[in-house]
């Protein structure tokens, strides 16, 4: 699995970037670890795309299930891709994010 490409993210900063920008940073949050997962996974899927759903009623429920799908592999299962799933339906998506970034920071070799 590569993981050089990934980029070390504060838990706190990424919380208050979110507030601060009234959830636009969630956006591009969304898009790099997105990407970063493809690319840890070798999915060879565009992340914008997955982006653009993010936000089209029922559809998000998809890029939730691709988004648990992705961590889940990324993890080797750790997190099954049903429980994250129903974090994200329930809404806790904020655990789902902070999962799959505190996993992208203990794969990361780049400083903070």
């Amino acid at each position: 699995m590569k993981t050089d490409h990934i980029k070390r993210r504060g838990v706190w900063p990424q919380i208050a970037l979110f507030f601060v920008t009234f959830g636009i940073y969630q956006l591009y949050w969304f898009f790099v670890t997105v990407r970063e997962l493809h690319i840890a996974n070798d999915t060879g899927l565009d992340a914008g795309v997955w982006v653009l759903f993010l936000y089209l009623p029922i559809v998000n429920w998809f890029v939730g299930w691709h988004y648990a799908g992705e961590v889940e592999k990324f993890t080797d299962g750790r997190y099954p891709r049903v429980v994250l799933m129903l974090l994200w339906i329930l809404p806790f998506v904020p655990v789902v994010y902070y999962i799959a970034q505190k996993e992208l920071n203990n794969a990361s070799t780049a400083p903070e």
